[in-house]
C-alpha cells in the first residue's frame, strides 16, 4: 500500500509497507533540493559515517557538516565522511 505522507509543489514523499518493512519513495520534480533531508530536520535518523552508525535527531545539514543532537552530547560530522542518513526505526 503506497501512502503519502508528505507532498509539496516539487517533492512527494509517499511510504510503503509490506511484511513489516516500511520504504520511503521520493518523486522529486527538477529544481527541486534533497527534500529527504529537508523532510529529516528534527526526526530521529541514523548517520552512517566512516563506516560507524551515529544516531540522534537530525538538527542541520550543509555542505560541510552534519550535526545531530544525540542522546547525551551534540554530534558535528564532516558530510564528506556520511554515506548516509535515514530515519531511524522508531520514526
Amino acid at each position: 500500500m503506497l501512502t503519502t505522507i508528505f507532498k509539496r509543489s516539487k517533492v512527494e514523499i509517499s511510504e510503503i509497507r509490506h511484511n513489516g518493512a516500511k520504504l520511503l519513495v521520493y518523486n522529486v520534480d527538477k529544481g527541486a533540493v534533497m527534500p529527504d533531508i529537508q523532510y529529516m530536520i528534527g526526526k530521529k535518523v541514523e548517520v552512517f559515517a566512516n563506516g560507524i552508525i551515529y544516531s540522534g535527531e537530525l538538527i542541520e545539514v550543509s555542505d560541510v557538516e552534519v550535526y545531530l543532537k544525540g542522546s547525551m552530547q551534540w554530534l558535528s560530522l564532516p558530510a564528506s565522511a556520511v554515506s548516509e542518513i535515514r530515519l531511524a526505526e522508531s520514526e
